[in-house]
């Protein structure tokens, strides 16, 4: 619970940064850094209480976003978008509404598996999202409150 109250006073800063470490995208063990104050495991991701999310023929296991965010001290209600950014630069940007949604999940698995190396350890599904939605190899996370 040290992690939380430290994580709640550095979240009213303009920005928080989730930094998600790994040397490369598919290997070695997949963790998250919270802006070098924090480190989350993906078997304590797994701990969360988990969901599943339909995309086209597969169902995908993982975090509600929203929970995660709560999970580590964000306040939510105070977001005002999240952005997620994968090992290639890639972003996708959520706005509010979506990121209080029950649409977005941080995946870990899909159809009962890890997910495969070509999706990266951590991957993003919105559900009934467009395909330019989705991101995997999820690298960081920001969140602008």
């Amino acid at each position: 619970m040290k992690i939380r109250k430290k994580l709640l006073v550095f979240a009213i800063g303009v920005f928080f940064l989730l930094v998600l470490s790994s040397s490369m995208p598919c290997s070695g063990e997949w963790s998250l850094k919270l802006t070098a104050q924090a480190e989350i495991k993906l078997d304590e991701l797994k701990d969360l209480p988990a969901v599943e999310a339909q995309r086209h023929d597969s169902t995908y296991k993982g975090v509600l976003l929203r929970d995660f965010l709560t999970y580590v001290g964000i306040d939510v209600e105070k977001v005002e978008y999240v952005e997620l950014v994968a090992s290639d630069g890639y972003r996708v940007r959520y706005e509010a509404e979506l990121v209080k949604s029950s649409k977005v999940v941080l995946a870990y698995e899909k159809d009962g598996s890890p997910l495969p190396k070509r999706e990266g350890k951590v991957r993003a599904i919105v559900v009934g999202g467009r395909s330019a939605m989705q991101i995997k190899f999820v690298e960081r996370i920001e969140v602008k409150i």
